[in-house]
């Protein structure tokens, strides 16, 4: 089974004909969005609850993936990357990844 990673590397360079140095750096914008923003959806969930934070990310994952459907850009699929990392981040600081048995 492979890894979203390779699926979307593997769509960015056949489909969309990127170098395989621009589809790194669209994976590696995702991947380092992550914990970068982990902070500050934190900071926002403790102070403002759990439940906005958690409609934030939901709303903000189908977003991203309109934008990698819609627009084919590097710059849009930096901007879709960085709102899939927005939404990883939301999931897990909503206790919404790892912990499925707390609830």
């Amino acid at each position: 089974m492979r890894s979203f990673g390779i699926d979307f590397s593997l769509y960015l360079y056949n489909a969309l004909k990127m170098s395989v140095f621009s589809a790194g750096v669209i994976l590696a914008i995702g991947a380092l969005t992550t914990p970068l923003i982990s902070l500050f959806v934190g900071f926002i969930g403790d102070k403002h609850g759990r439940k906005p934070v958690l409609m934030a990310d939901l709303l903000s994952l189908p977003i991203g993936i309109s934008i990698v459907i819609l627009n084919h850009s590097f710059a849009a699929l930096a901007i879709a990357s960085a709102l899939g990392g927005f939404s990883v981040a939301g999931g897990l600081v909503g206790e919404g990844v790892g912990h499925p048995w707390v609830h």
